[in-house]
């Protein structure tokens, strides 16, 4: 057969996405070669390595809400061609195919029909997600219709991959088969997220960050709101965002300007992942101020695995999907939504080093002993080795 090619579809830009540069980066050590179809970004042309190759679709995310869906109806024409041709001239063994959406799956009908093997890989439930970002009901047209899309993808699939035990719970309760879904969670590639070396002390700033997609959902009004309290103790804060910006970004630097604190706020544009822990170095605690909805309630962050990669104490509103992973041993916790519980939190951080050092030293014996990289990858290889080859 000779070497094993895997095709990925993402409807995403390659440098951004962790979860699948983890995936690229497993079958590369293992002597596959992998193509990935993503979005043209010049960041991600940039990207070079030894079995990889890129091929970029002339398409930007930059739809506003009420385009969401034709955004992803022409997406799935683009891709649709790009994988056909690629598929003749290649002759892919598996397609991996990362939501959102679930239907960008039937851009690979046709190898499906001629024994390519299928993965779609569900990192986030669609109809959960999009009830969160547009605020609908459950058994509303919107939920209903995306229950009968996922399901319907996922029937297409030969197997299912999805990001935690929560998701699978979620698509079992909705008629998917156990038996066809691989958990793997996404955690930091230590190759990329290093332990700082030390705590950072008599510094010119108390940087507090959060890295990704900047949305409402993450509560990023309440760190701001906090700031002049914080102020008061610590004169040095500053509130770091790295991400794209946006409409709700301009929103938060109104109330920072509203507030006086627009010296206290910045926001770093987005980076490609492997200069992430450059930015998280220098800074002294990673927050996650989610709010609880569908979505969010059953989503285990990324980030605050990728700050406990960078040995980074942790401030996150006590969410079910965040504090069942992760005790208060090892996460400062706040009520979602409270300004005041959230300002305790860094204060307490902040004047008192011992809790600090107790925090990361808890994250950091159950992080390796739980989250570990190379399990994680292992239950994909062994998935490719072993149903799909």
């Amino acid at each position: 057969m000779g070497k094993v090619r895997v095709c990925m579809l993402l409807y995403q830009y390659y440098h951004l996405d962790a979860r699948v540069q983890n995936y690229v980066y497993t079958l590369l050590k293992n002597d596959m070669e992998v193509d990935v179809i993503c979005l043209e970004h010049e960041l991600t042309s940039s990207i070079h390595e030894d079995g990889l190759r890129l091929i970029e679709l002339p398409l930007q995310r930059k739809s506003k809400d009420r385009n969401y869906f034709w955004e992803y109806f022409v997406c799935l024409l683009f891709f649709t061609g790009y994988t056909i041709w690629n598929y003749i001239r290649r002759g892919y063994h598996i397609i991996h195919i990362h939501n959102m959406p679930d239907f960008l799956i039937f851009a690979a009908i046709l190898p499906k029909i001629l024994g390519c093997k299928i993965i779609l890989d569900i990192h986030d439930p669609m109809p959960e997600f999009f009830l969160s970002k547009f605020q609908k009901r459950t058994d509303s047209l919107l939920g209903k219709l995306l229950v009968i899309e996922e399901r319907v993808s996922a029937l297409f699939a030969d197997e299912i991959i999805t990001a935690n035990e929560n998701f699978r719970q979620v698509l079992q309760n909705r008629g998917i088969p156990e038996n066809k879904i691989t958990v793997v969670i996404n955690v930091a590639n230590p190759k990329i997220f290093y332990q700082r070396n030390k705590i950072r002390t008599n510094k010119d700033k108390y940087i507090l960050v959060f890295p990704g997609t900047l949305a409402a959902r993450y509560g990023l009004d309440i760190p701001i709101i906090a700031l002049p309290e914080l102020l008061k103790t610590i004169p040095n804060i500053m509130f770091r965002l790295i991400g794209d910006k946006n409409d709700y970004t301009d929103t938060l630097s109104v109330i920072a300007v509203t507030l006086g604190m627009q010296d206290h706020f910045e926001i770093l544009a987005s980076v490609p992942l492997e200069q992430i822990p450059a930015l998280l170095s220098d800074c002294d605690i990673g927050i996650y101020p989610a709010i609880p909805d569908p979505h969010m309630s059953i989503a285990t962050p990324g980030k605050i695995l990728e700050y406990a990669a960078m040995d980074l104490p942790i401030v996150s509103s006590k969410l079910q999907a965040v504090s069942i992973y992760f005790p208060e041993s090892c996460v400062s916790y706040f009520e979602p939504g409270s300004i005041n519980g959230f300002t305790s939190c860094i204060l307490n951080l902040y004047n008192n080093p011992a809790r600090v050092q107790s925090l990361l030293e808890n994250m950091q014996k159950m992080y390796i002993q739980v989250y570990t990289y190379e399990k994680e990858q292992a239950k994909y290889l062994n998935l490719i080795k072993t149903k799909l080859i």
